[in-house]
């Protein structure tokens, strides 16, 4: 199966760009900045009236992306073009303790974008936050689009609390989600990870009869194309201090893929129906299996002897 990882962002900038510059030849180094993007309109209990703003994070080594970015004078309020693809990085997590002032570490993770093409659309000067999201939202389209292939990290888990989606699921016959993560194999090189790295581990969340269907079907290892958005949320975590044992919360930022579609390639599990129907006939089979174990024909099992 071909590699994929594609990301199309078109939103507003939330800030003005992180530029940093090498000291002695004054060349571009890095970029950084958070950017507003709102959700298509697609078949998955999103409406018109459904509006989701994300804020994707994207960083960049690039020279030539920096450049581009430093020539166009981009700015908070701009309403610019990103493509790339999903990248995540294991990043140590730093939290102080409020109780002893001590820095607890952690290992995390830190999911962003990395951009491959960037172009200023609109300019923010003039635009108030109004006109801004009006624009944004006639080009919803193509305002937050990803595209991933890959294998499931694990089996799916299911998670009946909704978190953010709660809106939206609690419209449909199922009132759930289904997590999982992928592993995306890169076709492309970025400077400031590790040369070794060779894989992305973006979470995947689907909801309603797709997060139904993904319980069913997907199982660790099976090869899938997903296609979906970035959904970012805030949420407060409960750290227990390693210095002197007391708890404490700390917000904490977790970047998502809400799939819009699932297509299975490989190595899932063929069972007919979908949704509600393909989990019966999960169940059923489970219970053959059961019963073929302990040697009883299913013809049988109501009988006596």
């Amino acid at each position: 199966m071909a590699r994929k990882n594609r990301v199309t962002l078109w939103g507003k900038l939330l800030s003005d760009p992180m530029i940093s510059t090498d000291a002695i030849t004054l060349e571009p180094k890095k970029a950084s900045f958070f950017m507003s993007v709102v959700n298509q309109e697609r078949d998955t209990g999103l409406n018109e009236e459904d509006i989701i703003y994300s804020e994707p994070f994207v960083y960049t080594e690039d020279s030539k992306i920096i450049k581009t970015i430093m020539s166009t004078n981009w700015k908070k309020g701009d309403l610019v073009d990103v493509r790339g693809v999903v990248t995540t990085v294991d990043a140590t997590r730093a939290a102080m303790c409020p109780h002893c002032n001590n820095k607890n570490s952690r290992p995390g993770e830190v999911t962003f974008i990395t951009p491959l093409f960037v172009e200023k659309r609109y300019d923010g000067e003039g635009l108030d936050d109004k006109a801004a999201d009006k624009i944004m939202r006639e080009h919803r389209e193509i305002s937050n689009l990803v595209e991933l292939s890959g294998s499931v990290c694990a089996d799916p888990h299911e998670q009946r609390k909704a978190k953010i989606y709660g809106d939206i699921v609690s419209r449909m016959s199922y009132k759930g989600l289904a997590q999982f993560q992928m592993a995306v194999n890169r076709h492309f090189f970025i400077a400031s990870d590790n040369p070794t790295t060779k894989t992305d581990y973006p979470h995947i969340v689907s909801i309603g009869e797709n997060a139904e269907e993904d319980l069913v079907r997907l199982r660790k290892d099976s090869r899938i194309t997903v296609e979906g958005m970035i959904v970012t949320r805030n949420f407060r975590k409960t750290h227990t201090c390693q210095f002197c044992g007391e708890k404490f919360d700390r917000d904490e930022k977790v970047t998502e893929i809400l799939t819009y579609s699932t297509e299975y390639h490989a190595n899932y599990n063929e069972i007919e129906g979908t949704g509600h129907e393909a989990k019966v006939n999960r169940d059923k089979l489970a219970l053959q299996g059961a019963y073929d174990k302990l040697g009883i024909k299913s013809d049988d099992n109501n009988s006596e002897e």
